[in-house]
């Protein structure tokens, strides 16, 4: 009657804990114990951090060891790495709209000035760039509606939502570091 419920994490699947042990990637599906599927590179530690279901397909991003020491960002595709986003890139979240792809991530820029910052990707193309370097800042939520991108997050001492690159509004001003972690429009909760 009802579909499918997929999750995405880690999980040690090779060796034993902390001795010789893997993380990997996993999506579960529905109530198994066991992963429905094991993502990444056979010894290479990785993580699933955003998932969805869309189009009959299970698209997750998240991370995984490059084998030089350094950690790339991943897309998957029913389990299959489809891009690989590069080293020092750390996917947050994704959304799907009309058959596109969209990804916030986490990246390591070294020019102009090296430092993080917030970039949206649609598929393997950077739109925009959300939070610079040097701004104390955390970007934790994306949402496409209309075909507008909207992320969720907090700079300059205040949680803000941009749309499509820009600050589109200011939700509060607080210096506790409060964040907006989600977001919902008439379509459902983000």
């Amino acid at each position: 009657i009802y579909g499918h419920l997929y999750a995405g994490g880690s999980k040690y699947v090779e060796g034993s804990g902390f001795v010789g042990g893997v993380i990997r990637a996993v999506i579960w599906k529905d109530n198994n114990t066991e992963p429905w599927k094991i993502l990444g590179e056979a010894g290479h530690t990785s993580s699933v951090t955003a998932l969805t279901y869309y189009g009959g397909n299970v698209i997750s991003v998240g991370t995984e060891g490059n084998g030089s020491g350094g950690t790339d960002g991943i897309f998957w595709f029913n389990g299959n790495q489809l891009y690989n986003y590069g080293t020092s890139v750390y996917p947050v979240a994704l959304a799907c709209y009309d058959h596109e792809l969209y990804v916030l991530a986490k990246v390591y820029i070294s020019y102009p000035v090296a430092g993080w910052a917030y970039k949206v990707y649609k598929v393997e193309q950077v739109l925009y760039t959300i939070l610079g370097v040097g701004e104390q800042c955390e970007a934790n939520s994306l949402c496409i509606d209309a075909g507008d991108v909207y992320v969720t997050g907090y700079a300059d001492g205040a949680v803000k939502v941009w749309k499509n690159g820009r600050v589109f509004y200011t939700v509060s001003n607080s210096s506790s570091g409060a964040s907006l972690a989600s977001m919902a429009n008439h379509r459902g909760i983000y």
